[in-house]
């Protein structure tokens, strides 16, 4: 989900950009509102979790192939080299992209979380106060 299309969620768009003067229509969030609002967050959650534990394994193969070059033992070190530093290098490109997408991801909880707070502090409708 892009952070465009989580701003436009009609959960919370209203409660963003919606009329702010006396007598205009106004929405009325219920519960369920609340809770699809709070199932993003956790996904997006989730999404971060899986993304640094990605970029953790990232950066533990790199090091073992930069640690190959660096290894007496290892017979075709001349050999491959270059290979490997070029390995290296695009492993590097992945987990700074993934510290990116991490960055992305937090940047979009910080923004669910803003819209929960929103949404949570909406007037609750009169017909969930009589239930």
């Amino acid at each position: 989900m892009t952070i465009q299309i989580l701003i436009n969620l009609p959960q919370t768009h209203i409660a963003v950009w919606g009329p702010r003067g006396v007598g205009e229509h106004r929405r009325e969030y219920r519960p369920d509102d609340l809770q699809e609002v709070q199932d993003y967050e956790d996904k997006t959650n989730e999404v971060v979790m899986v993304l640094e534990a990605n970029m953790d394994v990232l950066i533990s193969l790199r090091k073992f192939y930069e640690n190959l070059l660096k290894n007496k033992n290892f017979d075709l070190k001349e050999a491959c080299e270059e290979d490997i530093l070029q390995f290296a290098t695009q492993v590097n490109n992945m987990i700074y992209d993934s510290r990116m997408q991490i960055a992305r991801a937090k940047l979009l909880v910080q923004i669910i979380d803003d819209r929960k707070n929103l949404v949570s502090t909406q007037p609750v409708p009169s017909a969930t106060l009589q239930q």
